[in-house]
């Protein structure tokens, strides 16, 4: 081909055509530009399906690793994943836990997430019912240090020829139980200590016997020294009484003088204490009067030294007049005011008959009042360590550790991915009876959050761990069937000593032997593992053991059964009824609440683990807690873990 010069004609042509020569390259860079423009454009539409892809792969990672996170330190709570040595002096653990995930391309950011800890937020309660100590005694007992002053007068020989007086006092003796401490005083012209009274060694509250120990054998003997001759002298009693409290009384005890006597005081010696109070006058050493006076000056001791006196009048003498005494002046309105003046009691006895009931009311102020006493018991677990990924391509996750397990929560629903531990083993041949063992963790520290895409660092440390173990009292229903025939025998037994009409009996113990006929049909369901029906007979038996209640406060107002008789028979059935309740709590069980944002997630995590242990139970929800009732607990089994959550850095 022949080479083209560059001539006055070829440029001509072509500049003709328009053509012209580009010296500068722009049309090169513009060419440049537009190519990079279309590779990056098919680069990018090549890659659009896949970098999302990536990135949710990374952000799955990542969540994965957040799991792990928090199973670790699920691991922690339940199960001794402590480094070696002491438990509480151990460094703990320093777990990371990832916020954010890094963009697979270089034109996308990072993504970020919260960790937040609140150690006031949320937890888990255990409650139950129980009735505390009720197998120590049948009603609460005033420990009590008692002296039984006893008129042993000339009078006595016809005002209580039977010695009635002496019974009564042996059978409040009876009453007594250890650590009680007794003792008896002789007076007429003199008081004296028994066996002191017939020339022997005063028996003190603190002697061998009179302290309970073996029983109260000797003290009940005392009382039969007492006689019958002399005059009256009820002032020296109490000063021996008051005496002897406070040279061998426990100040800790209810101590009490009980003075019975058939009359006026008509002596009083020895000098001292007898004197006369108010100077030279008509009060002599030796008059009943002085003894009056003596009476009134021991009483107020008797008062400052917090010792109660009850006093017991025998006899149509209590109507005489006195001018000692209180308006309107007779000798009961002396014994009324002895007594008061310590915080006491007067009764008046017509006949010696009534002075063992007199006892018996009397003894009744030292048996306390009767305490069932339904209370609740708990442990608690608190504090929530939440972790917010906020995933652009993966699902968004919150996991949360909260009442000793992790849950995971998606725009889908929440998970429990893990509970805190709960076992259950029955014991138990038929029915649901078994015994439960659950751990309790709590959270504690200061309040914290972060926030960002770089991985967030926290120490955990351990405080404290212990274990408790519950014994759950199960009632035995044949024996509380058992202790209603005891019953109906001491009602018929006090029939027969004049305590109650053979009617007013009678209408006690008819709701006794119906409650009876339903505790043998409720033990028989029992033993055969049908508990839910034996709970309809426990209400009933309840029902049954008011209405005995009813009839016998019935029988006393109408004057037909001695009160003292009609309030024991009340507090025997107030035991019976706090024995059913506390076979109704057992029966009830214990309820297991969570409170959380996630109360559906734990209702069904509750449910399953339920279901899988066999247990008898029942699952609900109250607002945002979920509430797990397990019946029929014998034994429960509480660890609980406190562990320390801290920020590092």
């Amino acid at each position: 081909m022949p080479l083209m010069m560059d001539s006055p004609r070829t440029r001509g042509l072509s500049e003709a055509n328009g053509l012209r020569r580009d010296s500068r390259g722009v049309a090169s860079t513009v060419a440049t530009m537009l190519s990079l423009l279309v590779m990056l454009l098919f680069l990018d539409l090549a890659l659009i399906e896949i970098i999302p892809r990536q990135q949710n792969d990374a952000e799955f990672v990542t969540t994965q690793t957040a799991i792990s996170t928090f199973e670790q330190l699920h691991g922690l709570a339940q199960g001794a994943v402590i480094p070696a040595g002491d438990s509480l002096g151990a460094p703990g653990l320093t777990v990371t836990f990832p916020l954010g995930t890094q963009g697979v391309s270089p034109l996308q950011p990072a993504t970020s997430g919260t960790l937040t800890f609140d150690p006031t937020a949320g937890g888990a309660q255990l409650w139950f019912n129980f009735v505390p100590h009720f197998r120590r005694g049948e009603v609460a007992h005033v420990d009590q240090d008692i002296i039984l002053a006893i008129d042993s007068s000339g009078s006595m020989s016809w005002n209580d020829p039977t010695r009635l007086r002496i019974t009564g006092a042996q059978e409040y003796i009876d009453r007594l139980s250890c650590p009680d401490h007794v003792a008896s005083i002789d007076f007429d012209s003199v008081a004296h200590l028994t066996r002191e009274n017939i020339g022997g060694a005063p028996h003190h509250l603190t002697d061998i016997s009179n302290n309970c120990f073996p029983n109260f054998s000797v003290p009940r003997a005392d009382v039969d020294t007492i006689d019958s001759s002399g005059s009256t002298n009820g002032g020296a009693a109490l000063y021996v009484g008051v005496n002897e409290h406070l040279g061998y009384g426990d100040p800790k005890r209810a101590r009490v003088i009980i003075l019975l006597t058939d009359g006026q005081n008509t002596i009083c010696t020895p000098t001292p204490p007898c004197f006369d109070p108010d100077g030279p006058g008509p009060l002599t050493s030796g008059s009943g009067s002085a003894s009056d006076a003596l009476a009134f000056q021991q009483a107020r001791r008797a008062r400052d030294h917090g010792i109660t006196i009850y006093t017991i009048g025998l006899g149509s003498d209590m109507g005489l007049a006195n001018p000692n005494c209180p308006s309107p002046g007779k000798v009961r309105d002396c014994m009324k005011a002895w007594a008061e003046i310590t915080g006491g009691s007067y009764f008046e006895a017509p006949t010696a008959a009534s002075i063992r009931w007199i006892y018996y009311e009397i003894s009744r102020h030292f048996t306390g009042s009767f305490i069932c006493g339904n209370l609740v018991s708990g442990d608690v677990g608190a504090g929530t360590l939440s972790l917010e990924l906020r995933n652009r391509e993966f699902p968004a996750q919150t996991l949360t550790y909260e009442s000793g397990g992790v849950v995971r929560r998606q725009p889908d629903g929440a998970f429990v991915m893990d509970g805190p531990g709960v076992q259950w083993t029955s014991t138990a041949t038929k029915g649901p009876a078994g015994a439960l063992s659950i751990d309790l963790v709590a959270l504690t520290g200061k309040e914290f959050r972060a926030d960002g895409s770089d991985p967030a660092m926290v120490s955990i440390r351990p405080l404290g761990r212990d274990l408790q173990t519950l014994e759950i009292t199960k009632v035995n229903l044949t024996d509380v069937n058992n202790f209603l025939t005891r019953e109906n025998q001491n009602l018929d037994y006090w029939t027969t000593q004049g305590a109650s009409t053979p009617a007013a009996t009678a209408s006690v113990e008819t709701p006794i032997n119906q409650a009876k006929t339903l505790l043998t049909t409720a033990q028989g369901k029992v033993d055969q593992g049908n508990l839910s029906s034996a709970k309809g007979d426990i209400d009933s038996i309840t029902a049954k053991l008011s209405d005995v209640i009813a009839a016998a406060q019935t029988a006393a107002t109408a004057g037909t059964m001695q009160k003292w008789l009609a309030d024991d028979t009340t507090d025997d059935m107030l035991l019976q009824q706090c024995y059913m309740t506390q076979w109704e709590n057992w029966y009830d069980g214990l309820s297991v609440e969570i409170t959380s944002n996630d109360a559906a997630a734990w209702m069904d995590w509750m449910a399953r683990t339920a279901k899988s242990s066999g247990m008898q139970y029942t699952v609900s929800r109250v607002g945002n807690t979920a509430v797990l009732t397990i019946r029929a607990v014998d034994r429960v089994f509480i660890e609980r873990r406190i562990l320390s959550v801290t920020l590092s850095g």
